[in-house]
């Protein structure tokens, strides 16, 4: 298991509205995923790897982190109590604990600081993700995936071609990360810029481990493309000394890039 690290979020209000109403949704990082997979979803050897995502915390995307262990779970059962530690952005609070049954948690976090919250119910909503609801409505929910320790997006500085499926034209993506996100980061926000067939846009969105999601501004009107990230993972994840990056994105209209 990883070691949590402090990491803030900069950035303007502006850019990241248009991503926050999609955040807010579980459903966008879902694809074509229904609701809860039952209690075969919580007792998996991946409960106590590290899970990542990205929270609107007052108009600016800032990194969630979550990993959990128990006893219980190490011993297959399907209820019992659990221990955690939970960070948005800087604030962290080690002093998480709960219970868990089948594939739902729920977790009190105390002496909790705003963006988090004093409790949570949470839920694995595919094997791989959970959704940790706040029991006061003030603070953010928090939708994570497990940190896959044979890939990382490694997504800073990078140059991506291949085809844009809307028009059928060639499509060049230049993305950086802000804040700056190293290689064992399994989030990052992103922006950028774009050329269709040679005409520029411009590019910002998030992505968090295989799933990338991205609005792109052409010619004054913005494009919503949910995109996965290749190469696939390994079951159970690896663990080599240096994860595989993205190489290839694939998005829900068709659309694909390669990096460069």
């Amino acid at each position: 298991m990883r070691i949590f690290r402090n990491s803030g979020a900069r950035g303007t209000a502006p850019r990241v509205a248009g991503l926050l109403a999609t955040l807010a949704l579980p459903a966008l990082l879902l694809g074509s995923c229904g609701g809860g997979v039952g209690e075969a979803a919580l007792v998996v050897p991946f409960i106590t790897f590290q899970f990542e995502g990205l929270v609107p915390v007052a108009g600016q995307l800032q990194r969630a982190t979550f990993s959990l262990d128990s006893p219980d779970i190490a011993q297959g059962k399907t209820t019992g109590s659990l221990t955690a530690n939970l960070a948005i952005g800087n604030t962290r609070a080690d002093g998480v604990a709960g219970t868990y049954r089948g594939s739902t948690l729920q977790l009190t976090v105390t002496g909790a600081v705003a963006p988090l919250a004093p409790a949570y119910s949470g839920e694995f909503v595919e094997p791989d993700m959970i959704v940790l609801t706040p029991a006061s409505g003030a603070q953010p929910a928090i939708t994570v995936l497990r940190v896959d320790n044979s890939f990382r997006p490694v997504l800073h500085d990078s140059r991506w071609s291949g085809r844009d499926a809307g028009s059928g034209q060639a499509w060049k993506v230049h993305f950086v990360t802000d804040p700056i996100a190293n290689d064992f980061d399994g989030s990052a926000i992103l922006k950028g810029d774009e050329t269709v067939n040679g005409v520029a846009g411009v590019v910002s969105g998030y992505a968090v481990m295989r799933r990338i999601e991205l609005d792109v501004v052409r010619g004054g009107r913005t494009v919503h493309l949910s995109g996965r990230m290749g190469p696939a993972g390994q079951t159970p994840p690896a663990s080599p000394a240096t994860p595989a990056q993205a190489q290839t994105m694939t998005f829900s209209d068709g659309s694909t890039l390669a990096r460069d």
